[in-house]
């Protein structure tokens, strides 16, 4: 794919988006194509257009060929995630993050501290790889589960590593599948199919980070609380912890929830894995801090991680430093002002829908993927923190069931709903696949280059942006309509 040009992978995108979408809406509207009633009071297949369109897409050919396609596109991405899982456990493999984690424990076996930046990173340049050599900036309850990894050699230890994020991505498909409010297999399966490709696995396995198993705690703390089990779902998300950049916001929002048993276990698992971790590294708590200031520092002076440098970030706050690259103060401002504004926006909604005493309690998937497109803009991100975004694919089929279910559907939804799928596209390992060889650093003319750095490179800062606005207006659509329907039901 990278030898194509740009402008054929963008089209072929844009070609994956619309079977996407021809192949969803196909699928759930013949579901329903049976039933006299919903056929009859359907104001969507009232247009002749419309109508026409529809009656292509639910033949049969049709449907297979939609099918086929993606799961052919779903088989290739398992063959080649399965050959990278492969390629990353031979010898000499370079597993960028793990890098970082296999060192760290290396060093608390020996009796070294690891927060100290000069000596993390002369540590780190003996043991493995030194290419992007820098400072250890993760909490210290991350310690307790990546210090087996130092018993290993670099070997056996990648080879544990790569075997844990495959099984993270199983359990974080399984995961979202229970969370599709639909019996039937069918939607299962397409479910299934859907998550895997928002997963990113593909890409994230390269990147070798933790937000995978991250991303499976979090997701199976919410079906975890979901069915109530309040004591499993805290300790899940309390082991989520070890990345707050990707937790954090699920913990202050069941705390909105007044799931107060769930937050207060999740708030103990994380309290006592911080404990043993600063024991293990020989740290008190001023000096830790001490310490992680300066890490953290050096950390975001590196090319890799700078909002003004880096080509990798996905996070909103590169969107100001990518549109004004001559000038700190506007690209401050701008990131800053688009961050509070979507942070003040979902909050808003989120109040709004908890004023109904119904709502107290109620986990909502319009929520809880807003939390998850929160986690990724507000802070610093990379592309392997998109597999959290796998909650808004669930979101999409949620409510596209819904509507056609209930017989709501309109072009406004559509529309909305169809843009929203898109950003979520850009975010897949589809839309990585297609779009990160235009992110790298560009050898063209530099007024060329800075378009680039200006379009393709923050695309996927861009997108998810524009992904929380667009489920933002379809949870507030849904919201309103369920509102109505229930002063209609009170008023008969």
């Amino acid at each position: 794919m990278s030898n194509l040009p740009l402008y054929l992978r963008v089209l072929l995108l844009f070609v994956i988006w619309i079977m996407t979408i021809a192949l969803l809406l196909a699928t759930v509207i013949k579901e329903q194509l049976g039933n006299a009633e919903w056929r009859n009071n359907s104001g969507f297949l009232n247009h002749p257009l419309r109508r026409k369109v529809i009656n292509f897409l639910v033949r049969s050919g049709v449907t297979f060929g939609l099918k086929l396609f993606f799961i052919i596109i779903t088989l290739w991405f398992i063959v080649q995630t399965l050959l990278k899982a492969y390629k990353l456990t031979q010898p000499g493999a370079f597993l960028s993050d793990f890098r970082w984690y296999y060192v760290a424990s290396k060093m608390v076996l020996e009796g070294l501290n690891l927060y100290q930046p000069e000596t993390f990173v002369n540590y780190f340049i003996q043991v493995v790889t030194p290419r992007n050599a820098m400072p250890f900036v993760y909490p210290p309850n991350i310690i307790p589960l990546i210090l087996p990894l130092g018993y290993f050699s670099s070997y056996y230890a990648s080879t544990i590593w790569v075997i844990a994020n495959l099984l993270a991505i199983i359990l974080s498909i399984w995961g979202s599948v229970h969370l599709i409010d639909s019996p039937r297999k069918n939607w299962q399966v397409i479910g299934a199919i859907i998550c895997f490709l928002v997963y990113g696995t593909t890409y994230s396995l390269i990147v070798g980070n933790i937000a995978l198993i991250v991303s499976a705690l979090v997701i199976w703390s919410i079906v975890q609380a979901k069915k109530g089990r309040s004591i499993l779902a805290g300790i899940l998300l309390g082991i989520s912890a070890i990345k707050p950049t990707l937790a954090v916001l699920f913990i202050l929002y069941f705390l909105f929830k007044r799931r107060f048993k769930l937050v207060i276990v999740c708030g103990m698992t994380a309290v006592i894995m911080t404990g043993i971790g600063l024991v293990m590294t020989g740290n008190s708590i001023p000096e830790f801090i001490h310490l992680y200031k300066q890490g953290y520092e050096l950390f975001f002076q590196h090319f890799y991680n700078a909002p003004n440098k880096s080509y990798g970030r996905i996070d909103a706050v590169v969107i100001g430093y990518r549109l004004f690259t001559n000038n700190i103060i506007m690209a401050k401002l701008t990131s800053n002002l688009i961050v509070i504004i979507a942070s003040c926006l979902i909050c808003f909604y989120i109040y709004r829908r908890n004023k109904s005493i119904r709502f107290v309690k109620e986990i909502s998937l319009s929520e809880i993927s807003l939390i998850a497109c929160l986690s990724v803009l507000y802070t610093y991100s990379q592309g392997s923190n998109s597999s959290i975004l796998v909650l808004c694919g669930v979101f999409f089929i949620n409510e596209l069931l819904t509507v056609v279910k209930n017989n709501n559907l309109t072009l406004q939804w559509i529309s909305l709903w169809s843009g929203g799928f898109f950003c979520l596209l850009i975010h897949t390992s589809i839309g990585y696949n297609l779009l990160t060889p235009a992110w790298k650093p560009s050898t063209s003319p530099i007024s060329l280059s800075l378009i680039y750095k200006q379009t393709i490179a923050a695309s996927p800062s861009y997108a998810i942006v524009g992904l929380s606005f667009f489920i933002l207006a379809i949870a507030h659509l849904s919201l309103n309509k369920a509102k109505d329907e229930l002063l209609v039901g009170n008023e008969n």
